[in-house]
């Protein structure tokens, strides 16, 4: 019943905000019809009728061009805000960081990652996201951009990378699964078919 009402209160509302369209349509249409159907209009009131419907076309169009400029400027307002939330973007150190992910990942059905190796991606985001999606009963997409772990040299240039930055202690697992020589290094997940210990 709501929805037959809702469609209602949005017909009327059309019409009112094309009164002048809607009247036209109708004189021309009566008109139109009378002179074709009967010789009941003489050609007086065909003529009359048609100046009378040119007429309300061209209030009509007044009338958009008038209503034209405020919808543009509404639509570039609201574009204006959406701007200026974009633009809010700022750095997150520490707890900030947990947090922000934490609420990222309460209500989200969508997870783009892009990045190192995914540590922290596979050990925290991955599970909370998948089971709140559970929860939900809802659909979960995620993308996922890493260093590829069969490419030496990109796993060497990550390693260096972070060490950069943290030392040594930060240096991501990463490259062949089985043994290695010198400074390479392997994933941070066991290879198919051993134990984690």
């Amino acid at each position: 019943m709501a929805a037959q009402v809702g469609r209602l209160e949005r017909f009327v509302a059309w019409m009112l905000r094309n009164a002048d369209v809607v009247v036209a349509l109708c004189v021309a249409m009566g008109v139109g019809f009378l002179d074709i159907f009967g010789d009941v209009v003489s050609d007086d009131v065909s003529s009359g009728a048609t100046l009378v419907v040119l007429g309300l076309l061209a209030t009509g169009s007044i009338v958009e061009r008038v209503r034209r400029p405020a919808s543009i400027h509404e639509a570039l307002s609201g574009t204006r805000r959406a701007l200026e939330d974009l633009a809010m973007v700022r750095s997150l150190s520490g707890n900030e960081v947990g947090e922000a992910l934490r609420k990222a990942r309460q209500h989200t059905n969508l997870w783009y990652f892009k990045g190192g190796t995914g540590t922290y991606l596979r050990a925290v985001t991955l599970p909370l996201c998948v089971a709140a999606a559970k929860e939900q009963r809802s659909q979960l997409n995620v993308k996922i951009d890493i260093v590829n772990p069969a490419d030496e040299r990109a796993c060497a240039a990550y390693a260096r990378f972070r060490q950069m930055f943290a030392g040594s202690a930060a240096a991501t697992r990463c490259g062949p699964p089985t043994g290695s020589a010198g400074s390479r290094t392997r994933p941070s997940s066991p290879p198919a078919g051993t134990s984690g210990s």
